[in-house]
């Protein structure tokens, strides 16, 4: 799962996320951005329920892996499809 932060989030505000992922049992990577913080979480044996971390100061969205690949499958599928080795023996 991957929390994005507002663009206005604070240190602490990211500190305060990471800090409620790992009371849950988890582990927290901040990866910070040209304007935003992304935290990844890992450890989950399974899916996390997004909710779970909407409503946190500084927290923007809450997107579960299955949820980022949906949304640039579209991409993925034009990129792919260009990288495909064409069969050109008639």
């Amino acid at each position: 799962m991957l929390i994005v932060m507002k663009l206005q989030a604070s240190e602490d505000d990211i500190r305060r996320v990471c800090q409620k992922i790992e009371a849950l049992g988890y582990r927290a990577h901040p990866m910070p951005g040209a304007q935003r913080t992304a935290i990844g979480i890992t450890g989950n044996k399974g899916p996390l329920e997004p909710l779970e971390f909407e409503g946190l100061p500084g927290a923007d969205e809450s997107e579960t892996l299955a949820d980022q690949v949906a949304a640039i499958a579209p991409v993925l599928d034009r990129t792919t499809a260009r990288s495909m080795p064409t069969d050109v023996r008639g």
